[in-house]
């Protein structure tokens, strides 16, 4: 969730009153988003896979792997 959808959720959350209808609207945009965004990446990664070699894909992999790794240590997170 972006840093201003966190933002609306809590003004949904915490206003006189709780509007379940807003909440559940809310959540179905961004999981619609999300929804689009994740068929878009797997058209990507479909398309890489069609094109690169099994050696450059196992490449990617380490890369991403390592990627996450050191994201993962930046934000204090435990593998």
């Amino acid at each position: 969730m972006m840093q201003g959808d966190a933002g609306e959720l809590v003004g949904l959350l915490t206003g006189a009153t709780v509007d379940r209808t807003a909440i559940e609207a809310f959540r179905s945009e961004k999981m619609a988003k999300l929804d689009q965004l994740t068929s878009q990446l797997v058209d990507v990664a479909t398309q890489a896979g069609e094109i690169l070699t099994p050696e450059q894909r196992t490449k990617i992999a380490e890369l991403v792997a390592e990627h996450r790794e050191h994201r993962g240590k930046r934000r204090g997170w435990k593998h």
